[in-house]
């Protein structure tokens, strides 16, 4: 009985210090955002949004605003076999539940939103938000198996609806199909097999995106995306052949890039033109669950570190060999409970406040970068709901997220025109 209530004693003081550390944190960066970014258009804190903003002044910056985009939000033959009839992404977002006091899940849509997304006008509708609130591409994830696409019907949708007006390009989402929806990543559900000549039956399946007068380019160049370079068996020759036979039956030049997602890779040696941070690059270890270790680090098991750490320490950049060229990547929030329950990683603290100086940095720094012409940013994303990582608006935060890139550019616009 001693040592129970000994153990009991500990973990509440181990709560409370997580608490007092956690809300010192938020406090601190908030107010050194705040401070630091003159700002001339607060965040607007609205709930429900009655009109769309006018776009931004986009002329003087050279930084395009890219999210990534997930198609995983209607059904599918695959995941009805998988999982049972119904399943989308929105199966295991809604039944979420919060692991500890003030842990905010589950995320749920304004207005109780779950869309399908085999409903064309709802992906025109998140275009139309999305342009008027700054965002001037989606990274759209594509999914290919041995030449078969799955996930397919949103992005072909578009593909048939020309009066969409709204760049868009793809990223190869070329892992292992697994269960990662319940937690269990080792369990191969689709595998790539990389056969032999699966480069030109690649290229045949992306083919008709690359013709598409909306699909964005990054000097005078198609973006191709590619999330796992380095799990491509011969890596350098299949980008040299992917790339010459896309010139070779279109005379389309392509720009490749890789995430830093998981392990590395060498651009010099893969051939792949540039690097996008993937953000968060959560760690998959796991973590230390001493108690001397949590008091002393006043976190607990799971966590990934502060929000702060990310914009302030370039947490995300482990990755970039020296030399490389690469681009930034932010995200608003992380939690991904949704798909591991209580075993779930998430960074807390973060707020739309911190978000929009996150964003104003960035964008400011690539401003004052004479020594390009072009830049992107990626936004890790538009609607991972699963990962607790999305601008699409919620309950708690109504249009907050969306409205801090629309601020953050403003910002950077009146700053270099005054």
């Amino acid at each position: 009985m001693k040592r129970l209530n000994s153990f009991l004693v500990k973990k509440i003081l181990l709560e409370i210090i997580w608490t007092i550390q956690l809300l010192v944190t938020i406090c601190v960066t908030n107010w050194f955002a705040i401070k630091t970014m003159s700002t001339k258009n607060p965040v607007q804190r609205i709930k429900y949004l009655q009109d769309l903003p006018e776009a931004p002044p986009r002329a003087p910056l050279k930084t395009k605003v890219i999210a990534l985009y997930l198609p995983q939000f209607h059904e599918i033959p695959e995941n009805n076999e998988f999982w049972g009839s119904g399943f989308t992404e929105w199966t295991n977002v809604k039944k979420a539940k919060s692991n500890f006091f003030g842990h905010y899940q589950p995320h749920i849509p304004i207005q109780n939103n779950y869309y399908d997304l085999s409903d064309v006008s709802v992906m025109e509708h998140q275009m139309q938000i999305a342009k008027r609130f700054g965002i001037d591409a989606f990274g759209i994830y594509y999914y290919l198996f041995d030449g078969k696409p799955i996930l397919e019907k949103p992005i072909n949708n578009i593909l048939n609806s020309p009066n969409i007006d709204f760049p868009f390009f793809l990223i190869w989402a070329n892992e292992n199909w697994t269960r990662t929806w319940d937690g269990e990543g080792q369990k191969i559900l689709l595998k790539q097999s990389y056969k032999e000549g699966w480069e030109i039956q690649f290229v045949d399946s992306i083919t008709p995106f690359l013709k598409d007068k909306r699909y964005f380019k990054f000097k005078g160049k198609a973006i191709l995306g590619i999330y796992l370079p380095y799990a491509i068996p011969n890596l350098t020759e299949s980008i040299l052949l992917i790339r010459n036979q896309v010139r070779r039956t279109l005379g389309i030049e392509l720009f490749i890039i890789g995430s830093t997602s998981h392990e590395s890779f060498s651009c010099a040696e893969s051939g792949i033109d540039a690097k996008y941070i993937f953000a968060p690059n959560v760690p998959t270890s796991k973590p230390n669950t001493s108690l001397l270790y949590k008091i002393s680090n006043c976190q607990k098991p799971g966590f990934a570190k502060n929000y702060a750490d990310f914009i302030f320490n370039d947490r995300n950049e482990n990755n970039i060999n020296k030399g490389e060229t690469f681009f930034k990547g932010v995200f608003p929030s992380w939690d991904n409970t949704p798909r591991r329950g209580s075993k779930a990683r998430l960074v807390r603290g973060s707020s739309p406040r911190l978000f929009e100086y996150w964003l104003f940095r960035e964008l400011m720094i690539s401003a004052k970068d004479k020594s390009q012409t072009e830049d992107l940013l990626f936004i890790n994303a538009w609607n991972e709901w699963g990962e607790g990582c999305h601008l699409e608006p919620d309950e708690k935060f109504g249009y907050k997220w969306l409205w801090a890139i629309w601020d953050s550019k403003k910002n950077v616009y009146d700053n270099n025109s005054s």
